[in-house]
């Protein structure tokens, strides 16, 4: 299993051999498109298995996460989705908590401030300070 779940985009021909590859790997979500141009949406399940969802049906908005749901179809919650694995929701969306990481990045941002440029380190913060998952295309 992948350490983080990584947002992909690319050709839905592509997912495959990306799978088997280990470009995309377990719990990464799928933004594709297929020959023809229609996006869809999916995820490689823990198995390392494609999922694509194809119909519109397959995306429900709920009010509260029911105590069980169907496979293959996305649970739209509370601005994040959840798929059902048979035995409990799967968050596809969980953000990253970064709070663990604010006294290692203040610490690190003292350093760096003393050696390079205030403005120069400034410009990184911001550019990356957003960046909660890993994107890749295939």
């Amino acid at each position: 299993m992948a350490d983080k779940a990584k947002h992909a985009f690319g050709a839905l021909e592509r997912v495959d051999e990306s799978i088997s590859k280990g470009i995309i790997d377990s719990y990464d979500i799928l933004f594709v498109k297929d020959a023809d141009g229609k996006p869809y949406v999916g995820w490689v399940d823990k198995d390392g298995n494609k999922v694509i969802v194809q119909e519109d049906d397959e995306v429900v908005v709920v009010n509260s996460l029911p105590e069980s749901g169907e496979v293959g179809k996305i649970y739209v919650f509370e601005e994040n989705a959840f798929v059902w694995n048979g035995s409990e929701f799967t968050n596809l969306c969980k953000p990253t908590d970064v709070s663990a990481l604010e006294s290692q990045i203040a610490e690190l941002e003292t350093e760096i401030t003393t050696k390079v440029d205030a403005k120069k380190v400034q410009t990184m913060i911001e550019e990356y300070a957003d960046s909660v998952v890993e994107v890749v295309e295939f």
